[in-house]
């Protein structure tokens, strides 16, 4: 079932990232979107195995996966109390802003991942390859935005520009767990692009919107 269920998903997604205005307007055709895709999901997957099989599932990618399922069943049996949790600290005060320390500003990445997490398992039932999934097709956007901007720097350069923005293992595996790299990749990428077009053409609110949110995403991933 779960086997089943992952290829639901996939081709779900893989549909849904070749049919985006922005995926399209890479330019990139989409037997080299849905290899691309392939790749990360491999990635992500492997990911997983190496976790479970060299790590006895002692990661951050399972603790934080472990994490989701409680956190799922907090979401179904307390949905209002479950969001309302993100903006609350679990220690005396809410800490130092930028304090390495153990306060709120420090787990804020982990405590959105979590909650990520936790909205994913109402569609993976908790399987940690389906939210890998999940999580890699959200970075996978990251990855056409760099494209995009390179691609736009660098003429007839296509298949440089991809080996750059989507095989760099840093790039590759580091983006394709579940963990905050993931959303620093992502946002960053995000910010990157929204500036450069904004610079070289014009800004517009949809720009703006996206530089807010994706510098904010950077911010809790710091």
């Amino acid at each position: 079932m779960i086997v089943l269920l992952f290829f639901i998903y996939f081709f779900l997604c893989a549909y849904l990232l070749c049919n985006s205005k922005f995926i399209a307007a890479s330019q990139l055709d989409v037997k080299t979107i849905l290899l691309l895709f392939i790749v990360k999901i491999i990635a992500a997957c492997s990911v997983c195995f190496f976790a479970h099989y060299f790590f006895n599932d002692k990661t951050d990618y399972n603790g934080f996966n472990n994490n989701g399922i409680t956190e799922y069943h907090f979401l179904i049996t307390r949905p209002a109390a479950f969001f309302l949790s993100f903006f609350k600290s679990g220690y005396e005060n809410y800490g130092s802003f930028l304090s390495s320390g153990n306060n709120y500003w420090k787990d804020l990445a982990g405590n959105l991942i979590i909650k990520m997490l936790a909205v994913c398992n109402v569609f993976s039932r908790g399987n940690i390859y389906i939210n890998a999934l999940f999580f890699s097709a959200f970075c996978f956007v990251g990855h056409i935005a760099l494209f995009r901007i390179f691609a736009t720097i660098y003429n007839n350069k296509k298949w440089l520009i991809i080996c750059g923005c989507f095989f760099l293992p840093s790039f590759l595996f580091f983006s394709s767990g579940i963990h905050k790299d993931l959303l620093a990749f992502t946002g960053l990428a995000l910010f990157c692009y929204a500036l450069y077009f904004s610079t070289e053409k014009s800004f517009t609110l949809k720009k703006m919107i996206l530089l807010l949110v994706a510098l904010l995403l950077v911010f809790i991933a710091r």
